[in-house]
């Protein structure tokens, strides 16, 4: 019982940061890209 519910509040815990870790890179994923698509509007090179 102990194990399982230890394990479970592992797994919730992984989860958790494997779903911090993916909304950073789709915040920084979307601060670049939308410093390229600003560059590119202003008609810079990449």
């Amino acid at each position: 019982m102990v194990f399982s519910t230890v394990f479970e509040g592992n797994q919730a815990a992984f989860g958790g940061i494997v779903a911090y870790n993916s909304g950073l890179a789709g915040f920084l994923a979307g601060i670049t890209g939308q410093s390229c698509a600003r560059r590119v509007k202003s008609g810079g090179s990449r």
